[in-house]
């Protein structure tokens, strides 16, 4: 579910058959690294999807990043291919070596590469803040993306008539979880808008419309909605039967 795009299963499967058969079709596979500079979408996750069903690993890139940084984790990353959108394409820095291509060029079909993956091989490649440095980057394999995902759906209880938000942003590593985990379970993802993680009116109108189930936020989001919350409509919260806070501090008063 993003925005007035209702995707299935079926659909998305074909978007990200499209994207995979366009990688092999261009000699990508088994360890190499696709940046994927796409805003948070349903665009975004059919790539993502399509970047795994090629046997490569995708490196989620947020546009809204200084330059700088955008080129470094290209370079770093090394890598072979950049997948963008038309619209989005101008906003990204121009580097060596790596050919760009556009999802709005590329047809869904119906069946995929044939691509035998094993758990050893690289899932997705995540780089840290940089804050005290130099970004690094840390490739995460299939197994351990496995194991992370299935301890999420056991611990939380996911189910298929779950319906997850997915606000976080493709550079901040819960982002994964919010994508992979329901799809796993055979939930629905209701994609928060760009920027819409910033506007706690637009989210807890968001999340009471598209009946979310399973949320995660920072307490920070938490504490916002919380105080955003309006008296003359339905409680945004109804829908929720499993709520997460973490990556800062939860006081005892906020939870």
């Amino acid at each position: 579910m993003d925005g007035d795009t209702r995707m299935t299963y079926a659909e998305l499967d074909r978007r990200a058959n499209g994207i995979a058969q366009r990688l092999r079709d261009g000699g990508t596979g088994h360890e190499d690294v696709v940046a994927v500079a796409i805003p948070r979408s349903a665009d975004l996750i059919a790539t993502q999807l399509g970047v795994l069903k090629a046997g490569a690993a995708f490196l989620p890139v947020d546009l809204d990043h200084p330059d700088d940084r955008v080129a470094y984790l290209l370079t770093d990353s090394r890598a072979r291919v950049v997948i963008t959108t038309a619209a989005d394409v101008m906003r990204l820095p121009l580097v060596d070596d790596v050919s760009y291509l556009v999802t709005d060029d590329v047809t869904p079909v119906t069946t995929g590469p044939s691509v035998v993956t094993t758990g050893d091989h690289p899932a997705y490649l995540m780089y840290t803040s940089g804050t005290t440095g130099r970004p690094k980057g840390v490739l995460i394999t299939h197994h351990a993306l496995l194991n992370q995902l299935t301890w999420v759906i056991d611990h939380f209880g996911l189910r298929g008539d779950d319906r997850m938000l997915h606000q976080y942003s493709p550079g901040f590593d819960p982002h994964v979880e919010e994508v992979f985990a329901p799809l796993l379970a055979g939930a629905a993802i209701v994609v928060a808008r760009p920027g819409g993680h910033t506007d706690p009116a637009y989210l807890t109108g968001l999340v009471r419309d598209e009946r979310v189930t399973v949320m995660d936020l920072v307490p920070t989001l938490l504490r916002a909605l919380l105080d955003h919350t309006d008296s003359d409509t339905a409680p945004w919260w109804g829908s929720l039967r499993r709520l997460l806070a973490g990556g800062e501090a939860l006081t005892p008063e906020l939870a």
